[in-house]
């Protein structure tokens, strides 16, 4: 899956940094779970047989976005409530 980040700041995924306006591509198989954190909030995005449910706390906010990647999933916005 390819995850955006729309915030101000830095999230961490996967022991890594994703910066503010970047975007990475992050593996995602039938069955799985991706942690996101940052000073602002946490994400749990889960994935089970493509469908993708979303649990977001504190100000961090993820979403599937418009458009769809290579492999006909949506993008994930990460974005952040005033």
């Amino acid at each position: 899956m390819t995850v955006t980040n729309k915030t101000s700041v830095t999230l961490e995924i996967l022991g890594g940094e994703l910066k503010p306006n970047e975007s990475r591509e992050y593996t995602e198989m039938m069955f799985n779970t991706l942690e996101i954190h940052s000073e602002i909030g946490s994400c749990v995005i889960t994935t089970e047989y493509s469908q993708r449910s979303f649990k977001n706390y504190g100000k961090l906010v993820a979403k599937e976005g418009r458009k769809k990647n290579e492999h006909g999933m949506y993008n994930i916005l990460i974005s952040s409530i005033d």
